[in-house]
């Protein structure tokens, strides 16, 4: 079930998969981890826009139910994946069996995916977790572990679904024609972000994803605002037009929607509040230069937000027994 959720979300973030999956490889550094052999069910990559690396994701694949998500399978899991990364940053054998291309620069990390199949998200993952980190071994500074938990996956299983709908109705062009947005790290070094740059695995962490597309040649882009918080105050929102005002995605988006999957009853008007306390104080500014304030106020009416139809992905075991052989 896991490796089925994998590859529909991660194909829609547009990250690639490489070699085989579900192998076990060599270790090359048995005398440190006491193994013959570490497993690899799934190695994606994808494009880092800040660094220019082809990252790599060596990725185990979980499938729990609530009461098997535990201190003890969670911890055993980051061990086993931190000893497989290790291994695969230095052994040349992996690097030519799963890597792409020699001259690229890259990078080999590890992602814990844990999905949760029967359905009951848990919300208690993230205190669990906090008990852990101090109690796993010391590893090299070099090896680089992410954990996707439950909640996350059905937060991305949420964006994927949205945007598969919203292109099916053509709100949007075809999905390899939308491209994620990434701001540019400093005011001195320029990001060249491809027109279809995928998901990073840090931005899928992130409160907010930023989908930019156009469905007119020659247009200003508009722009999703996947946004992961709750919207329960105003202060969020404040925080989010003030980004997308320094980010210069209100002046350089032909519209701003911000969508939420996961929103209060209260969002819309918490939403509300904020833009119009947002807009209004930056109206008392700009008046101090200008009592010309069209501009200023066009860039705000152009920026929405809705909700999203929560949905929640299941399996048929007996269907997935059926067609995978």
């Amino acid at each position: 079930m896991a490796e089925l959720l994998a590859n529909e979300l991660f194909g829609i973030f547009k990250w690639s998969q490489h070699g085989p999956m579900n192998e076990n490889n060599p270790c090359v550094c048995s005398d440190l981890h006491k193994l013959k052999t570490h497993p690899a069910d799934v190695v994606f990559s994808y494009k880092d826009p800040y660094s220019s690396k082809r990252i790599y994701l060596l990725t185990d694949l979980k499938s729990y139910s609530v009461s098997s998500i535990s201190y003890t399978s969670v911890k055993e899991a980051l061990i086993s994946l931190t000893k497989a990364v290790e291994c695969a940053q230095v052994d040349q054998e992996w690097k030519n069996k799963y890597t792409a291309l020699e001259a690229e620069s890259v990078e080999i990390q590890g992602l814990l995916f844990i999905y949760n199949h029967d359905s009951l998200v848990n919300h208690e993952f993230k205190s669990l977790l906090d008990g852990i980190r101090d109690d796993l071994p010391k590893i090299s500074r070099s090896v680089k572990i992410s954990i996707l938990s439950p909640d996350d996956i059905n937060y991305l299983n949420n964006i994927c679904n949205d945007m598969l709908t919203l292109s099916g109705k053509r709100a949007i062009p075809s999905l390899e024609n939308c491209y994620f947005f990434y701001p540019d790290a400093d005011f001195k070094r320029k990001i060249v972000l491809e027109k279809k740059s995928g998901a990073t695995l840090q931005s899928l962490k992130e409160p907010w994803q930023i989908l930019r597309y156009s469905l007119e040649d020659g247009k200003m882009p508009s722009t999703i605002v996947y946004y992961k918080g709750s919207g329960e105050k105003p202060q969020e929102f404040l925080y989010l037009i003030d980004m997308l005002s320094f980010y210069q995605l209100l002046a350089n988006s032909q519209k701003i929607e911000i969508r939420s999957p996961q929103a209060s009853p209260n969002a819309i008007t918490n939403f509300e509040r904020a833009l119009n306390e947002y807009k209004n104080n930056l109206i008392d500014r700009y008046s101090l230069y200008s009592s010309n304030h069209k501009e200023l106020v066009e860039k705000f009416n152009k920026i929405s937000f809705s909700t999203m139809t929560n949905v929640i992905k299941v399996f048929s075991t007996t269907e997935i027994g059926m067609t995978i052989r």
